[in-house]
């Protein structure tokens, strides 16, 4: 999940932590496959902080589905993710599942109700709720993420590599005015030892909590060591949007392998800034919508 979670996701004591009921209303409600697209190709959706699904914020299940990917998972699982009990889990996962957001996977062979993304569910994962950017200003947020994709590889502080990265979406297109920067992420362990990376990640969670951070369940706790790294690659961005380079998604739409940087037969490496070969004080030309560098070799 990303970093903003709207009060609305569960509401504790401040004493205790006890947990209140969850209350739930449809009211109102307007269809994510009704909303309005303004992202290119791949019809992605746009929400704000009024939209809601299954009486949550859209924002808040937006970001639960992102976190649970195209795997499969249980109450326990959502409970989890959320920080609520197992009987509001299980009525969320119902109202979902009424939505069509969710199925049923007959397919795992375990007891209990395990779930997974829909198609439609697929395409809430991805939703933006920014402001549609400027094409001038998302490639400037574009080109300092991939700055701080070679930050990650090259700092010993982070204990793992970003190993690949895909831009998709309304970057790839010839719109003037686009919605997220939507780029799939890979990450992997810097040590290749297995043992050695675990005793790494052991450790950095325990400077994290003795240092004051405070964790919301046991997954995000376990997880710190890589949501970390995402958070750096975030740097609290509203244009970037950070997806698992797993996502099907990026098997059923146009993208673009950013990194690793294109070999000797390829394009210059995205991640640096071109150097200018202009004369100093003199104006660029402006450029035609279909000469944006991101999109034209895209495919």
């Amino acid at each position: 999940m990303t970093d903003e979670h709207p009060v609305d996701i569960v509401r504790l004591h401040s004493a205790g932590h006890e947990r209140t009921p969850i209350a739930i209303s449809l009211a109102t409600e307007a269809d994510p496959c009704k909303w309005r697209n303004t992202s290119g190709s791949l019809g992605l959706m746009r929400i704000n902080r009024t939209t809601r699904v299954a009486g949550f914020s859209a924002r808040v299940i937006r970001d639960l589905l992102r976190a649970l990917g195209e795997t499969v998972w249980d109450d326990d699982t959502v409970a989890a993710r959320l920080g609520i009990d197992r009987p509001a889990a299980g009525e969320l996962i119902d109202r979902l599942l009424k939505a069509g957001y969710v199925r049923v996977d007959s397919d795992v062979p375990s007891m209990g109700r395990w779930c997974t993304r829909t198609a439609k569910g697929n395409r809430l994962a991805l939703a933006s709720a920014a402001r549609p950017l400027t094409r001038a200003t998302a490639e400037r947020q574009l080109q300092a993420f991939m700055e701080r994709v070679n930050t990650v590889n090259d700092n010993a502080y982070y204990l793992y590599r970003v190993s690949k990265v895909v831009l998709f979406g309304s970057m790839l297109t010839a719109k003037q005015r686009v919605g997220d920067v939507d780029v799939s992420v890979e990450l992997l362990p810097k040590i290749g030892d297995a043992k050695a990376q675990q005793q790494a990640d052991d450790a950095r969670i325990r400077h994290a909590l003795s240092v004051g951070r405070r964790f919301r369940n046991l997954v995000d706790e376990i997880f710190w060591p890589v949501h970390e790294v995402r958070m750096f690659l975030k740097s609290r961005s509203r244009a970037i949007s950070i997806h698992d380079v797993s996502d099907l998604v990026l098997v059923r739409t146009a993208s673009r392998v950013l990194y690793p940087p294109p070999d000797k037969h390829g394009s210059r490496d995205l991640s640096r800034k071109p150097t200018s070969q202009r004369a100093p004080g003199r104006a660029a030309a402006p450029k035609r919508p279909h000469e944006s560098r991101w999109h034209r070799t895209a495919g």
